[in-house]
């Protein structure tokens, strides 16, 4: 799972494992414990979380660079991956619906009559 955050000071914050970083700037990083302790000593602020692991560093680095406005890029950034899911769910719920139908149009069939061997 990835998190939008940042540093509550001007500090750095490397995970041991992931190597990922924080900065007062807002980043996105694979959560993980070190990062879930220093939020409870009150040392990172998490703006957005839940987000999928094909979230891209890069790709939020180029929305908080356009947007100019932390808030706006964090609301652009995570809306773009609600979207992705709600077509996905869609996509989802119409295959269950016309899988659902072929089937129940098969139950409906007469069984095939078999040939008389004589």
């Amino acid at each position: 799972m990835k998190t939008i955050a940042k540093t509550t000071t001007p500090i750095m914050l490397i995970d041991p494992v992931s190597r990922d970083t924080l900065e007062q700037e807002p980043s996105l990083v694979t959560w993980s414990y070190f990062f879930e302790e220093r939020t409870g000593r009150g040392q990172i602020k998490v703006l957005a979380s839940g987000l999928p692991d094909s979230a891209g560093a890069d790709e939020f680095k180029a929305f908080l660079a356009e947007a100019g406005n932390e808030d706006l890029a964090v609301a652009a950034f995570t809306s773009t991956f609600a979207d992705a899911e709600a077509k996905a769910e869609a996509e989802a719920e119409a295959k269950a619906k016309a899988e659902a139908k072929a089937k129940a149009k098969a139950q409906t069939k007469p069984p095939a009559k078999a040939a008389d061997k004589g």
